[in-house]
């Protein structure tokens, strides 16, 4: 058994050496949308099931007609699509910084320059006739190495202090950098609603889920943008079938449960067979609820197997099958260790590099011809 309702189900069974027998709902847990109930609802409400073992959802119309079981779990309901594809990190340094922090460097740069330009003159009073901007940067050390101060101990310390300090950040920087450079970089992952709208991707919903009401009543704009490009899914369609879709076509999300697409690709041959993590979950999460199995309104079952789901918490069911699942791959953001800094992960760097180099090469040109004149 590899979902916790499953080894709950199991143990009672054996415990109680029950010969049981099982239906199949066919992911149906049950509406009443034509007025007589379909799915686990049903089959339990017509007394042809004893107990309703699917990962079923409190609501107050199913609780009219069944009655709910102590709390298995809780589901939560994200947006499930194809794991980003791994791009270049080259762009790394740049993406260190937002649009706005970007925006004030240069501003920075323009601010410094405008301070030195009004603190040019006192250095040429201060006995520079040329005064270079190295010159004017280093103004805070140069007075404390004047002859007549030549012999200043706190003006030693101050330059000493700040030449370690200077040490330290330099190579904490350049630790930094480096784990910057060889982090591995993604193309922007669907986390939202907003997401899929600004993407234009198809999202397919299941028609006898809530997920249409729900997303048309959502006070979140985004949600209710997805319904103008959505579909409903092919009702001839496995779970399993549903998630190839999403891999193969990347256009397309669906929302559903994050234990139920990991017990799909576990038991998925191929999916499991993958190296490298094949879904993404969106960290917006669509709706979050508590789920339980359902018995008629009058059962003898209900005491009984309320106290085995409660100890079957206090076992740890639970924790066991997220063990189970915590090897697949989910997100793919280890750094092989054998790696080393290539000429592409520097490659900004070294544009930049060869862009002030070209520009001091026009500059001196242009300094040159003027001379000459």
């Amino acid at each position: 058994m590899k979902t916790s309702e499953g080894l709950c189900i199991a143990s009672y069974i054996e415990k109680r050496n029950l010969n049981a027998s099982f239906k199949y709902s066919k992911n149906q847990w049950g509406s009443n949308g034509t007025g007589i109930w379909t799915g686990t609802v049903g089959e339990v409400e017509r007394d042809e099931s004893d107990l309703g073992i699917s990962f079923m959802s409190y609501t107050v119309e199913r609780a009219a007609v069944v009655k709910y079981s102590q709390i298995l779990g809780d589901n939560i309901i994200v947006w499930i699509s194809k794991f980003p594809k791994k791009t270049a990190s080259l762009f790394n340094v740049v993406q260190v910084f937002d649009f706005y922090s970007w925006c004030a460097i240069p501003i920075s740069f323009l601010g410094v320059g405008i301070a030195l330009l009004l603190i040019y003159h006192p250095i040429e009073i201060n006995g520079i006739k040329k005064p270079d901007t190295v010159l004017v940067l280093l103004l805070p050390t140069d007075t404390w190495f004047k002859e007549e101060q030549a012999k200043v101990i706190s003006g030693s310390i101050v330059v000493m202090v700040w030449g370690l300090s200077s040490l330290f950040i330099m190579l904490a920087f350049s630790c930094n950098l480096r784990a910057i450079l060889l982090s591995p970089s993604y193309e922007s992952p669907i986390d939202t609603s907003k997401d899929i709208v600004q993407k234009n991707m198809i999202s397919v919903l299941s028609g006898s889920a809530w997920h249409y009401n729900y997303l048309f009543t959502s006070q979140d704009p985004w949600q209710r943008r997805i319904l103008d490009n959505y579909k409903f899914k092919d009702t001839t369609l496995s779970f399993d079938s549903l998630l190839w879709n999403v891999y193969a076509n990347e256009n397309e999300v669906i929302p559903a449960g994050k234990d139920r697409v990991l017990v799909n690709m576990q038991n998925n041959k191929t999916f499991s067979d993958m190296n490298t993590a094949v879904f993404y979950f969106s960290k917006e999460e669509l709706m979050a609820y508590f789920a339980g199995w359902v018995f008629q309104k009058e059962t003898k079952w209900e005491d009984d197997v309320n106290d085995h789901i409660l100890l079957c918490h206090q076992a740890g069911f639970s924790e066991k099958i997220a063990n189970l699942y915590s090897s697949i791959n989910v997100l793919d953001s280890s750094i092989p260790p054998e790696k080393n800094l290539a000429i592409s992960d520097l490659a900004i760097p070294f544009i930049l590099l060869c862009g002030g180099l070209a520009l001091s090469g026009i500059v001196f040109i242009l300094e040159s011809c003027l001379k000459r004149k």
